[in-house]
């Protein structure tokens, strides 16, 4: 996936300002794989939980329908 440059989502559900954490993102079977992530912080627009940088960059976005759990890790 290519990174966009997307401006600075309105709401981060997740975010604490300049930490860094890993994201893992769970995959229902069949898939039933483990995605990290590193991000800054993260929201859920239209269905796809959206994770960004501490730029505002786009770090990783995922299909609702396919995650069964989601969560994130403060990195020290």
């Amino acid at each position: 996936m290519t990174k966009a440059k997307v401006s600075q989502p309105a709401y981060h559900a997740l975010k604490k300002t300049m930490s860094e954490k890993t994201y893992l993102i769970h995959f229902k079977p069949p898939e039933t794989s483990v995605e990290r992530v590193r991000a800054a912080g993260a929201e859920v627009v239209d269905g796809y939980p959206m994770l960004y940088d501490d730029e505002g960059e786009l770090a990783g976005m995922f299909l609702m329908e396919i995650v069964e759990a989601w969560s994130a890790e403060i990195l020290s």
